[in-house]
């Protein structure tokens, strides 16, 4: 099943979602919208604001400006809608997706980012 969730990942970005109020949810719309947050929300990660989750989310570490607090809602329901449509795609529970991507996310990430382990505790690469 991790193989294959592993196979299925890079597809994330173009599939669809459900509609959100006031956002494009097609998947080019969100595969779009992700590419050009990811210089910001890489940015509030290298600063400690904002750290990984053991379910593939963005959480604050730090206080946030509203545009900072914005832009985590507005990517957690992006990755949320891609991995609804990924678990329906690959047969598999929203919650299996998330630990996957986590993961993912988890060993993949540059040193000093916040990241959250398999129980919950937080640790900084």
């Amino acid at each position: 099943m991790l193989k294959l969730l592993t196979l299925l990942l890079p597809c994330l970005l173009c599939l669809s979602a459900p509609a959100l109020a006031a956002q494009d949810q097609s998947p080019e719309a969100i595969r779009k919208r992700m590419e050009a947050n990811l210089p910001r929300i890489d940015a509030l990660k290298k600063a400690g604001k904002v750290g990984e989750t053991n379910r593939a989310y963005l959480e604050a570490r730090a206080p946030l400006e509203a545009a900072d607090k914005e832009l985590v809602k507005i990517e957690n329901a992006d990755r949320k809608a891609v991995y609804e449509s990924l678990a329906q795609r690959a047969q598999a529970s929203l919650e299996q997706i998330e630990r996957t991507r986590a993961e993912q996310i988890r060993r993949r990430s540059t040193p000093g980012v916040w990241l959250q382990d398999a129980k919950g505790k937080w640790y900084r690469k």
